[in-house]
């Protein structure tokens, strides 16, 4: 399954690049001039579109559940350098992705 996926501020655009090479359509909140928007707003856009959002804001969990139009990825204890971040995300995103394909509408990544 392909999703519209949003990263959130608090990540690099390099996520955006790998979502891509997984075959997603990232889309990163500053290139959708939304860098300063309030978690709110970001997670009605993801809601209109049935996209994932990826973040290490754990706010997000308010708004996540199974009557949403949206699906949360939290990534925690992420807080290693970008590479090792990026090694890790390749790592573990495949499987997330899996989960959400099967149905899960929250992954947290640790």
């Amino acid at each position: 399954m392909r999703f519209i996926v949003y990263i959130d501020a608090n990540l690099s655009w390099r996520v955006a690049n790998l979502v891509r090479t997984m075959g997603h359509d990232p889309r990163h909140v500053a290139t959708l001039g939304e860098l300063n928007a309030d978690d709110g707003k970001i997670w009605k856009r993801a809601e209109s579109e049935n996209a994932v959002v990826i973040t290490k804001d754990r706010d997000f969990l308010q708004f996540c559940g199974p009557d949403s139009g949206a699906i949360l990825l939290l990534l925690e204890g992420q807080n290693a350098k970008r590479s090792v971040l990026l090694e890790e995300l390749a790592e573990k995103l495949p499987v997330s992705f899996e989960k959400l394909s099967s149905g899960s509408y929250f992954v947290r990544i640790s």
